[in-house]
């Protein structure tokens, strides 16, 4: 789990070791400008082909969870190009690429995130393959705004267990879900 250290140092990763650091609204132009970004960054400093294809797949599950289940909304739910707000960093330290995510969630889906994370975590990289290839055949849940396959293509994609925690915020009854790759 992030430790409380963590949480408080998210914006000083910024200088360290970040490349890439966004903080704002996601709207679809905003995630596709960010991830053109991303590919100049791969062919610029000659990320291999295997590494820059998990991490681009992490960054776009990450980005689109934040666009569709953010509780900081700019627009309406259900309106047809959703603008979400959370914040994304992207860097590279101790030889590994790590990507990070915030973002604001109700207490009521944060305690049935906490619950599909923490089985997450106890799977073998078997264990999670299968589960994502016995999700691809199922019909996605109705409260699922995707294919319910994201968190397994993360959990998939990255080289050790799904880091996260969630920082209770009483004043406004949400929660701020911090989650953590490492690929």
């Amino acid at each position: 789990m992030f430790e409380q250290q963590d949480i408080a140092s998210f914006d000083r990763i910024r200088p360290k070791s970040a490349f890439l650091y966004y903080a704002g609204y996601f709207s679809q132009d905003v995630i596709t400008a960010l991830a053109e970004t991303l590919r100049l960054y791969f062919k610029k400093n000659d990320v291999p082909k295997d590494i820059s294809r998990k991490l681009f797949s992490t960054f776009i599950e990450m980005v689109q969870n934040i666009s569709r289940y953010s509780a900081e909304a700019l627009t309406q739910e259900g309106d047809q190009a959703e603008v979400r707000h959370g914040v994304v960093c992207i860097g590279f330290e101790d030889g590994r690429y790590f990507l990070l995510s915030a973002n604001g969630i109700c207490f009521s889906e944060a305690e049935q995130l906490y619950i599909r994370l923490s089985t997450l975590q106890t799977l073998s990289l078997d264990e999670i393959k299968q589960a994502y290839k016995q999700a691809l055949r199922l019909e996605a849940p109705s409260t699922s705004k995707g294919a319910n396959i994201g968190l397994l293509t993360l959990a998939r994609d990255a080289t050790e267990p799904l880091d996260f925690t969630f920082r209770p915020q009483e004043a406004t009854g949400q929660s701020v879900f911090y989650l953590k790759v490492v690929i």
